[in-house]
């Protein structure tokens, strides 16, 4: 991805139309200080796997200025610029609870942990969608070979799938950037206890089969797994402006 600084205040300034008195100083200098940053495009060495982060929203008219203004505006962790750049009704959730204002509230919340999210979703590439609008993650708008609500996405090049959860277990295999899914344990009282519990650093889950050979059930560290399920942030331009429509996690 190419960062297009010369539209830049031309953004800035479209938002402004809605917003009284942008950050537009802070925002340009915070986008100039990006340039050169990309999404990856899988490689041999960089991300690579068939739900490895790339980006498709070149081609998509404004998309680029946005995004540019997006990655400044959190960047420099600024509530301001971050509201000014999403839609007034901007879908937070599937309680009712959505808006600006909301989101504001979400951003400067004590112990939010929402800039973070907004910052993985960012490296995790951008997919153009049936709307005309972008979707980030890019796998978030793929056809998963797995249930959502039971899988997770291994997020890394040759991640270990391990014989039991410990570091020093043997490696049964190697995942970069695959849906995998989630086995569902039986605890020592008959019931079952999925494995999407935060009480451990490891999920058990298994390893599909490919090429006529079986799945491999295995271990892998919680750092390394991210649900299908989690964060994503969905865009588009109304009325030549571009928005933030939806950062909503869950289903």
């Amino acid at each position: 991805m190419r960062f297009a600084l010369l539209t830049l205040p031309l953004l800035v300034m479209a938002t402004g139309c809605e917003r009284e008195n942008p950050p537009s100083e802070k925002l340009e200098k915070a986008a100039e200080e990006l340039v050169g940053v990309a999404t990856p495009t899988p490689t041999a060495t960089g991300p690579h796997g068939p739900l490895a982060p790339r980006d498709e929203c070149g081609d998509v008219a404004g998309a680029e200025d946005f995004l540019t203004a997006l990655r400044a505006a959190i960047a420099m962790r600024d509530t301001d610029v971050l509201v000014a750049l999403a839609a007034n009704d901007v879908k937070l959730g599937f309680g009712g609870e959505d808006g600006a204002a909301q989101l504001r509230r979400q951003l400067d919340a004590p112990g939010s942990t929402l800039w973070d999210d907004l910052a993985e979703v960012m490296d995790m590439g951008c997919a153009a969608n049936s709307q005309g609008g972008i979707t980030l993650p890019w796998y978030f708008a793929q056809e998963l070979p797995l249930d959502a609500a039971t899988s997770m996405v291994v997020t890394g090049n040759d991640v270990p799938l391990r014989e039991r959860p410990a570091v020093d277990a043997p490696v049964l295999a190697t995942v970069s950037w695959e849906a995998v899914s989630l086995v569902v344990d039986q605890r020592a009282d008959g019931k079952k206890a999925p494995s999407t519990l935060r009480s451990s650093d490891w999920r058990h889950v298994r390893l599909p089969a490919t090429n006529g050979t079986e799945g491999i059930d295995g271990y892998i560290q919680w750092s390394s797994l991210r649900s299908p399920l989690d964060h994503r942030l969905l865009a588009s331009s109304r009325n030549n402006r571009w928005r933030i429509t939806a950062f909503v996690a869950g289903d």
